[in-house]
């Protein structure tokens, strides 16, 4: 439909150069190299959900110190399911930072293999 084909074409112009290459490397890599493609999604997916669980940790400590303020004769002390709270969330976020360590590592050494890739992207790009 010519109405479509338009469309398209507006579209296409609003693509930058930048966000074309990009592309192009993403789906270089995912034909020549899919598990290192595959890998990264996974890197990344798993890199989001750990900074999420790391979030909702904050918030329910805060909250549970927010709860307790009202109290009037509260003592930090002695809150027993505050503090367990803290120690499972000082645990937790260990595992996380070393995840994480782990995760920047390999996507840096995924990063170096993407490099090899950049010529065909931006030849790609460019016709």
């Amino acid at each position: 439909m010519p109405e479509t084909f338009i469309k398209a074409t507006v579209i296409n112009f609003l693509v930058t150069t930048d966000g074309l290459d990009e592309d192009l490397l993403t789906k270089t890599v995912g034909i020549l190299r899919p598990e290192d493609e595959e890998l990264r999604a996974t890197l990344i997916e798993k890199i989001a959900k750990n900074d999420e669980i790391l979030s909702d940790i904050e918030s329910k400590i805060l909250d549970q110190l927010l709860e307790t303020q009202t109290k009037d004769d509260y003592n930090v002390l002695e809150d027993n399911k505050l503090i367990a709270m803290l120690k499972d969330s000082k645990v937790k976020s260990l595992e996380i930072k070393e995840g994480k360590a782990i995760a920047e590592h390999t996507n840096l050494k995924l990063i170096e293999e993407r490099k090899k890739f950049i010529s065909v992207s931006i030849r790609g790009s460019i016709l």
